[in-house]
């Protein structure tokens, strides 16, 4: 028999994020979990690339980091290359 539907793909882990006036800001998707428990919860293989980039941003100074998020100014965002925006 074909099976002309896919199976769910299990949801990906994933910051939401939102623009706020001066630039990006990547929040959790948990209420429950700080920033740094989440992404220490993280699986090994949950968007490593994006969350490389943003550690390199903050330990360059390039964004700052709360318990609630990161936030990227537009300045960064724009230095970006497109595949890293």
């Amino acid at each position: 028999m074909l099976n002309l539907f896919r199976k769910n793909k299990p949801e990906t882990v994933q910051f939401n994020w939102q623009e706020t006036p001066t630039g990006i800001q990547l929040t959790t998707p948990s209420d429950t979990l700080t920033l740094s428990e989440y992404v220490n919860n993280l699986p090994a293989d949950a968007h490593q690339a994006q969350w490389l980039l943003m550690k390199e941003l903050l330990d360059n100074g390039q964004a700052k980091s709360s318990d609630i998020g990161i936030h990227v100014p537009f300045e960064e965002v724009c230095r970006l290359e497109p595949v890293e925006q």
